[in-house]
């Protein structure tokens, strides 16, 4: 599976991207599939095997050269290390499958719902946190 998107709370230059499997159980593996690095445009792309309706989740984490672009100065603003942020991707296809996830702060809130319902992070739960 090929996946990009973009790193977004403010544009974050830098930073360390992962995609994790969902056990069975619900919750996220420790171990991400993948990582990757955003360029300075807060842009990544990576590869990973995904199986259909099975969830993944995509988590930006800031680093010592993490920066942001100020959403109203547009400088740039370092984050904490440790910051962190998730998206929730679920294939629609098992093999050769391109597609894209932004992690935003919305992206997050989609995350946590999905995480916090009965059975965690399942399809049916990622669906209805996404929509």
């Amino acid at each position: 599976m090929a996946l990009s998107g973009t790193a977004a709370k403010g544009l974050m230059a830098n930073a360390d991207v992962g995609v994790y499997a969902v056990n069975a159980d619900g919750s996220v593996a420790a171990t991400p599939l993948q990582t990757t690095t955003t360029d300075a445009q807060g842009k990544y792309s990576l590869s990973f095997t995904g199986t259909k309706d099975q969830p993944h989740v995509v988590r930006v984490s800031a680093n010592a050269n993490t920066a942001h672009a100020d959403e109203v100065t547009g400088t740039a603003q370092p984050l904490p290390v440790g910051f962190q942020m998730r998206s929730l991707v679920v294939p629609t296809a098992t093999g050769a499958v391109t597609t894209s996830a932004s992690i935003t702060p919305f992206s997050e809130m989609a995350v946590a719902a999905a995480a916090k319902a009965s059975g965690g992070v399942t399809a049916a739960n990622a669906a209805q946190a996404i929509s």
